[in-house]
């Protein structure tokens, strides 16, 4: 079977040579222009119109784009994709009268936010590949006398011109390539790939879910008598003939369609004779036959596995055209299965659970490859890391459980904290060395928690509620085949009664965190909610949909709070962290149990957040804590899910070499990635705009530095912009300098929370939150 491009018939005579004469002809695009949203203020906050505009060359004079709109202090946004005809270095071009910043590919160009007399062009390059699409970003703001702007380009093929209409796309995509769906079916005895596909949960339910960074075995010889399916999408990184090869230790088949559909499939490689790890060449059947291919464009795949007993593995690879060596198909070529999949109705949001536990955030094959590397000491970083992990759990043993103890702001947070950090050590303690011992410690604090000794999980301070059901969610599933039914039964009714009952009256009410201008409490407390519906599931369908659809809703809009630029969250950098770290592991769950995050990972900005950790981080590995934030390291293993999801292997690398080690570091370990220099990630960066959360702009803070990886490197972190955010304090102006080794000019971040009126009346009345400060 091939897969070819239709070709013109050859030319003859006079109309070929009247062709060669005239040259290429231009490659034919089909774009329809930019999204324009027009703001009545310099701050993009009050929106007055939405339309498509074909170019941005735009001369309004003295006045302004609509008559709804005032004739000056007036912004303008304009979003979406833009296509080049050629593969070179473009330089992007924008004139303005007044202010402007241009993104393309998600990164910034150049940018001017001052008012200027007349109007002044700033241009930037950057490598693009012909015919694929690039996001890109440009922001107008006028602030007084006339307005102009126009957007431009050139490269060496291509004179400078305003960008024409149909290179242009009204819609910004989030990254899609990074992993691939891989989806096992347990207990399934035989070699023949009809029992896989003729199982009763086959497709819709499997038993554990894995996202791989290449189309080859996360674990050879994990499991006996399983099935799996890999599935997603294929997307060329150039036009061309690939062929394709298939290796396995039992029955592997892999099919291609020639477009998105699944339902084109066609089987193109396959082996029922064991091959060699990576061996493609044993039999005729292993290989396609050529199939041409266009590039940047989505082609369904799947491969199907089924395994017996003994040795199994499998690897799909491809040789590239130009190429004459199979490689494993990358990361970058590859899109999961379920990564566009919409909401679904309420009552339909199980409909892909998986079967069996563990199913939150991890799977029982991801368990077994932590195992066996281990075992193995085949990543030393890894062995270091469960030696602290381990050390952590044998420690817990003679501690005695919690009690319900309020703090002096009459919460529980600290010990809803303390069960989480117990459930995660244990459950992982249990998981690698099948010891009892940390299962019945695990037992002993879920059983205090569900007691009377805990009358409830304190609602009236949301978070610890939220906290405490994510804890008992991770410790009735990572434990469940270690649990009697009594001992289900009593976790499940307290993560109802005391974890998810508490939540529905705001749910209801669209109050409180719920709301969409809430802050990092909605991403913590839906985050919770999520992981405990997740773990009891179908054992309780109803009250479980019902509060994912309203928590996926929810979290939805406080996602878009993101900074529109490099991901910064306005808050501050140590909410950065409490938010991001609930926000991944929300949609970490949804994807590992149900198989799709039902587009959360696509909201605009979310993938560049990875980036705030890398630059708010200086020399000293000290962070520029504005805001109420203390000055220590920003990290944690969401990072590891970022580089994951959006292929940005850097902010596995940050992680790797800033950790402070959780089960979930070692459960995600990533060793792909290099340092930010190597990358090629520039030294300075900032995180700027609307966030919709206050009437206020979020808080502009910038970064500089001299170099990376220099202990010795200058760095410099200042903030401004206007005040008001959650969690801001008068801090406009402040900075911090690192030089030569040394914190030389230090922010003191926030004070202590239980202080009378810090969140009131008073909180401007405290040194720390004061401008001087």
């Amino acid at each position: 079977m091939r897969f070819i491009l239709c070709a013109p018939p050859l030319l003859t005579g006079a109309l070929a040579f009247l062709l060669a004469t005239l040259g290429p002809l231009p490659a034919i695009a089909f774009g329809t222009g930019l999204t324009g949203e027009y703001f009545d203020n310099s701050d993009f906050t009050t929106l007055r119109a939405t339309r498509i505009d074909p170019t941005v060359d735009f001369n309004w004079g003295a006045g302004a784009p609509t008559n709804t709109m005032g004739t000056d202090t007036f912004s303008v946004r304009w979003s979406g994709q833009v296509e080049p005809e050629f593969s070179e270095t473009y330089f992007f071009h924008v004139t303005a009268d007044d202010g402007a910043r241009l993104w393309v590919n998600n990164r910034l160009l150049f940018a001017r936010t001052t008012y200027s007399a007349a109007a002044l062009e700033m241009s930037g390059r950057i490598n693009l590949l012909a015919g694929q699409r690039y996001n890109i970003v440009l922001e107008f703001i006028e602030g007084s006398g006339n307005a102009q702007v126009q957007l431009a380009w050139s490269s060496p093929s291509q004179r400078k011109e305003i960008i024409p209409q149909g290179r242009l796309y009204p819609a910004v995509a989030a990254p899609e390539t990074g992993s691939i769906l891989a989806e096992t079916w347990l207990n399934l005895p035989g070699t023949n790939v009809a029992a896989l596909t003729s199982a009763p949960n086959y497709p819709a339910r499997p038993d554990g879910r894995e996202f791989l960074t290449s189309m080859e075995t996360l674990q050879p010889d994990w499991a006996d008598d399983y099935g799996m399916r890999i599935s997603g999408f294929l997307l060329p990184p150039r036009d061309g003939t690939y062929t394709f090869a298939v290796a396995g230790a039992q029955a592997v088949q892999l099919f291609l369609s020639p477009d998105a559909n699944p339902a084109s499939k066609q089987l193109i490689a396959s082996n029922n004779t064991p091959t060699g790890l990576r061996q493609f060449n044993l039999m005729p059947g292993q290989v396609s036959a050529p199939v041409t291919l266009n590039a940047h464009t989505k082609y369904y795949v799947e491969l199907l596995q089924k395994a017996g007993t003994g040795a199994d593995h499998f690897a799909a690879a491809w040789i590239e055209p130009g190429g004459s060596n199979f490689t494993v198909i990358p990361a970058s070529a590859l899109i999961p299965a379920g990564l566009d999949r919409a909401a679904p109705a309420q009552n339909s949001y199980l409909d892909t659970l998986t079967g069996s536990h563990p199913r939150l955030l991890a799977s029982s094959q991801r368990f077994e490859w932590l195992k066996r590397t281990l075992a193995s000491n085949s990543v030393p970083q890894l062995n270091s890391w469960w030696a602290t992990a381990s050390n952590s759990a044998s420690s817990m043993l003679s501690q005695p459980v919690n009690v319900y103890a309020q703090d002096v702001r009459d919460t529980i947070l600290a010990v809803s904290r303390s069960v989480l950090d117990r459930m995660y050590k244990l459950g992982l303690a249990w998981r690698m060395t099948g010891n009892n011992i940390f299962a019945e410690r695990a037992w002993a604090e879920l059983e205090q928690v569900a007691s009377t000794n805990f009358p409830d999980w304190h609602p009236a301070h949301f978070l610890d509620t939220a906290e405490m059901t994510h804890a008992c969610a991770i410790g009735y599933d990572w434990l469940y085949d270690y649990w009697t039914q009594p001992r289900r039964d009593t976790i499940r009714a307290a993560i109802v009664t005391k974890g998810l009952n508490p939540s529905l009256t705001l749910y209801t009410n669209n109050s409180s965190w719920v709301a969409s201008s809430a802050n990092n409490w909605n991403l913590v407390s839906n985050g919770g909610m999520i992981l405990g519906a997740l773990a009891i599931g179908a054992e309780n369908e109803p009250l479980a949909e019902y509060v994912l659809s309203k928590a996926v809703a929810s979290a939805r809009l406080v996602m878009r709070h993101y900074t529109t630029d490099n991901g910064g969250w306005y808050e501050g950098p140590g909410y950065w962290d409490y938010t991001t770290d609930y926000n991944m592991r929300l949609m970490a769950g949804l994807e590992s149990a149900l198989g799709s995050d039902f587009g959360l990972s696509a909201v605009s900005s979310v993938w560049e957040t990875g980036l705030n950790p890398i630059y708010m981080v200086g020399p000293l590995k000290l962070s520029f804590n504005y805001a109420d934030a203390g000055a220590g390291n920003m990290r944690g293993p969401q990072l590891f899910w970022l580089a994951r999801r959006y292929n940005r292997p850097e902010f596995s690398w940050h992680e790797r070499n800033n950790v402070s080690v959780e089960p979930l570091d070692l459960l995600w370990y990533d060793a792909r990635g290099f340092d930010p220099q190597t990358t090629g990630l520039q030294p300075d960066n900032y995180f700027r705009g609307p966030t919709g959360t206050t009437p206020y702009a979020t808080a502009d803070a910038v970064t500089l530095r001299s170099r990376w990886q220099d202990t010795d490197a200058t760095f410099v972190g200042t903030k401004g912009g206007e005040l008001g955010a959650s969690h801001g304090n008068l801090d406009a102006g402040s900075f911090v300098l690192d030089a030569l080794g040394v914190r030389w000019a230090h922010d003191l971040g926030g004070d202590d929370y239980a202080l009378p009126g810090y969140f009131g009346s008073q909180r401007w009345t405290y040194y720390r939150l004061r401008a001087e400060g």
